[in-house]
């Protein structure tokens, strides 16, 4: 097993699940994110919550990273998991990688966004609130 590479700061609040995710990240990052995700949303009790992950300064995943997310996606569905704002900026390196993270979009819509003003903006318009 290799050292986790890759720094998050992610943080509940009202039914958004805020994520900073910063530097490159391997599968052990991504083991650290999943199991601070489950802690950070079980007060809510499998209610419907989003997630706003403000990506604008993290270098992508490695393989591993993005297969094991793929994986994990399904247990945050499953946990009430309903809509995903990624703030990228305006690089497209970043959101390839992202939309090859699957999820069922009939159960979780994802979209993109430059700024976290405009994540807030839809979130709160698809009801979700901080």
């Amino acid at each position: 097993m290799f050292q986790a590479h890759g720094d998050f700061d992610i943080q509940l609040r009202g039914n958004i699940l805020f994520v900073k995710a910063w530097g490159a990240m391997n599968a052990e990052a991504e083991s650290l994110v999943y199991d601070t995700v489950l802690d950070a949303i079980a007060p809510l009790k499998g209610r419907p919550w989003a997630f706003l992950i403000d990506s604008t300064e993290w270098e992508l995943g490695t393989p591993e990273f993005a297969q094991k997310l793929s994986e994990h996606m399904e247990t945050f569905v499953k946990k009430g998991l309903k809509r995903g704002a990624h703030v990228t900026g305006s690089g497209c390196a970043k959101r390839i990688q992202i939309e090859s993270i699957k999820a069922d979009p009939s159960l979780h819509e994802r979209r993109f966004f430059i700024s976290v003003e405009e994540a807030i903006a839809w979130l709160s318009s698809e009801g979700f609130q901080l």
